[in-house]
């Protein structure tokens, strides 16, 4: 839940600054025992980039 919420409030910020999300992975892709704590990424993409962030992928931890 903790997630959902920092990405409510960084959503927000960016609309803000007029900064369009592509992309966004909010959710458990990979834990560890008695790990807390998240991270948040922003990368700067371009049409290509784009284009592979939304292909299909099947992977132990992320499935699209």
């Amino acid at each position: 839940m903790d997630q959902y919420i920092c990405y409510r409030k960084l959503n927000e910020l960016l609309t803000t600054d007029q900064i369009a999300i592509h992309k966004s992975l909010v959710g458990n892709f990979a834990t560890s025992m008695d790990m807390v704590g998240m991270s948040i990424t922003l990368l700067r993409v371009d049409a290509e980039l784009k284009e592979l962030l939304d292909l299909p992928c099947d992977t132990p931890y992320y499935k699209a």
